[in-house]
């Protein structure tokens, strides 16, 4: 063989054998394609197969991958644009104008895919955040009393054993708004938020009497009227509404506090005509007389007939048969009393709240 013929020999040679190098990396280099699993994508109404968005796999590490850097197209639908971004985070975002608001995350409109919402994204997305979420829980705990009612904190009288429930109260007041109508409080609860402590209001008398069994109704608070709520037990034996003649309680009784004493004068009433007038020392007497007292003992210098007319009608029970036809006779308080024995409020660092019968929160007060 001739020198000519040797090297013509070998250059086919190893041009086989590069062939052969080149043929073997380049499918060792390949996977085949692996059917998808079915996918939606943004404005399909089907979902996509793998016959439709199939890509090949390149392996990482091989002589081309290094010479010839290979990133894959995104899976795309017929009719959608092939144009790919990466998304900025590993939760893709669709566009804005496809969420719909839930209570707990966002549904995507049907033919979407869905992504769960948490409170990292709360604050970017237009979901609801955990403070507006605070809100709504709040505005469902609202009594629909609430904005009529104000209470007040409690007060307790220095003079009072630390212990007893004598001398604590405190007042809810119904707000003058035009409209509004009496609010039936009976039933309601007030309970303490730090200590769980609680009392319902009970039922009361209209018109009460000391000293016997009263009918009690339901307590309604008009529009400017004002219950005082006092933790102990009624001194008379049952709540009631005041009215211009309830300052004879006060007399041998202790309220706190006070009642007010707005009973009609005695010589305000009609006194008697002649011939059995009463004279003037009568007369002078009774112009001296204090409001809401009764007076069983009187001055010997004053005649029976005089006596006996001041003894009639300085009570209770005559200045009631006299006056609850007159419009103004009813007052718009109310003395209510939990019947307790011990206090209910602490002195500081306390919350109480006032609850309707639905367990709804009219109004509440810290202190």
């Amino acid at each position: 063989m001739s020198l000519r013929n040797a090297l013509l020999f070998f250059a086919i040679f190893g041009l086989l054998g590069a062939g052969a190098i080149t043929y073997y990396i380049v499918k060792t280099s390949e996977e085949p394609v692996k059917p998808l699993p079915p996918i939606k994508l943004p404005g399909s109404g089907k979902a996509t197969t793998s016959q439709d968005a199939a890509v090949v796999i390149k392996k990482k590490g091989s002589l081309l991958d290094f010479l010839f850097p290979f990133s894959p197209p995104p899976a795309t639908a017929p009719g959608q644009p092939s144009s790919y971004t990466k998304p900025p985070s590993s939760r893709p975002t669709p566009p804005e104008s496809v969420w719909e608001k839930q209570s707990y995350g966002y549904k995507i409109p049907a033919g979407q895919a869905t992504y769960p919402v948490n409170n990292t994204y709360d604050t970017n997305l237009t979901g609801p955040t955990e403070e507006i979420r605070e809100s709504l829980r709040s505005q469902q705990e609202a009594s629909p009393y609430a904005g009529l009612i104000v209470m007040s904190r409690p007060i307790t009288s220095s003079y009072q054993n630390v212990a007893s429930a004598d001398g604590e109260y405190l007042s809810i007041t119904s707000r003058i708004i035009a409209g509004a109508k009496p609010v039936p409080i009976t039933g309601w609860q007030i309970k303490s938020v730090v200590t769980g402590a609680s009392a319902k209001i009970g039922k009361g008398a209209y018109l009460a009497y000391p000293g016997q069994l009263n009918p009690e109704s339901e307590i309604f608070l008009s529009p400017g009227g004002r219950a005082v709520v006092a933790t102990g037990r009624s001194p008379i034996g049952v709540s009631f509404r005041l009215n211009k003649c309830t300052g004879y309680f006060a007399q041998y009784q202790t309220f706190t506090p006070t009642l007010p004493e707005q009973c009609p004068a005695l010589q305000e009433e009609s006194l008697p005509k002649a011939p059995n007038a009463l004279d003037d020392r009568c007369l002078d007497y009774i112009d001296r007389l204090p409001i809401c007292r009764t007076h069983g003992k009187l001055p010997i210098y004053l005649k029976p007939e005089c006596t006996t007319y001041i003894a009639e009608r300085t009570n209770y029970n005559f200045c009631v048969s006299a006056h609850k036809n007159d419009p103004d006779f009813y007052l718009n308080e109310w003395r209510i009393y939990l019947n307790r024995d011990d206090r209910l409020w602490k002195n500081r660092r306390e919350t109480i709240k006032l609850i309707d019968n639905e367990g709804k929160t009219v109004t509440a007060v810290s202190y």
